[in-house]
């Protein structure tokens, strides 16, 4: 299996001065490579919610930036959901988009596929999550 990620911006769009971020993203596998490998051959989509200075999240995220046994340990978590669980804080590596960003992945072993629609709106319900 060539271990080649493809990827790609789904969803762009900034609501209520902040920037969400959809990917779809995937292994570059031929048809035969796909039948074989199933579940890891499958494409997968991210969902990214940038967290603004004025969140409380945002002191967090900028003493932390790549470590998310901080923002787990804290009391954040508790509200801000993704599907699967929260698996990306920071900035972007690959991503032209300035600032810290929550995220979360549908790549997780034997669960369902989620359509677009779903994963763009999981990751718009993430901004119900934060500290007021």
């Amino acid at each position: 299996m060539n271990d080649q990620i493809k990827r790609g911006v789904v969803y762009n769009k900034v609501v209520n001065g902040r920037r969400f971020v959809v990917t779809r993203n995937g292994f570059d596998v031929s048809p035969e490579e796909r039948k074989f490998y199933k579940n890891l051959a499958r494409d997968w989509y991210c969902g990214y919610m940038q967290i603004l200075p004025s969140d409380k999240e945002y002191a967090l995220l900028r003493d932390d930036e790549d470590d998310l046994n901080g923002f787990y340990e804290s009391d954040h978590i508790g509200d801000i959901y993704g599907i699967g669980g929260i698996t990306f804080m920071g900035k972007f590596k690959i991503w032209p988009y300035e600032g810290y960003y929550l995220g979360f992945d549908t790549a997780h072993y034997f669960s369902r596929d989620v359509t677009e629609e779903e994963v763009i709106k999981a990751t718009l319900d993430m901004e119900k999550g934060l500290e007021k």
